[in-house]
């Protein structure tokens, strides 16, 4: 039937930048929330990882000494407790010009990505700018 052939070979729609722009958006909005859930799932791992070393711990610690000299649990749980990151909107505003970003913030600041070569240097561009902490002191 030539109907059919015809209905197969069919151009479809043409597409719009509205459509492009919304599709991208709908893909932003997913990314994002992606990026959330995989926070939240890395913090409930590294949680769950804490309690599985607390437990081998105290294992450890019931072999070797009696239980009074074995420390509280909170303060081994403590101990275990790891560094947690959070994405983070920001404005940031430089004279006329209103750039909305999205940071990544580290509580641990223990790792410093730069400076151990993990990130190349073809991603980032160097400075002699310095940032300053909230009381206005220099960062190392």
């Amino acid at each position: 039937n030539l109907k059919e052939i015809y209905a197969r070979f069919r151009q479809p729609s043409p597409i719009t930048v509205k459509n492009l722009q919304e599709e991208v958006k709908t893909l932003k909005n997913e990314i994002k929330n992606l990026k959330q859930n995989n926070i939240s799932i890395e913090y409930r791992l590294l949680e769950l990882e804490g309690i599985e070393k607390l437990r081998n711990q105290q294992l450890i610690n019931n072999n070797q000494t009696s239980r009074s000299n074995t420390p509280p649990m909170d303060t081994n749980y403590l101990n275990l407790i790891t560094t947690h990151k959070w994405h983070c909107t920001i404005k940031l505003l430089i004279k006329n010009d209103e750039f909305n970003l999205i940071a990544l913030i580290d509580s641990g600041a223990d790792i410093n990505y730069l400076h151990e070569g993990i990130i190349p240097s073809k991603y980032y561009e160097k400075t002699t700018e310095k940032a300053l902490t909230a009381n206005n002191s220099h960062e190392n």
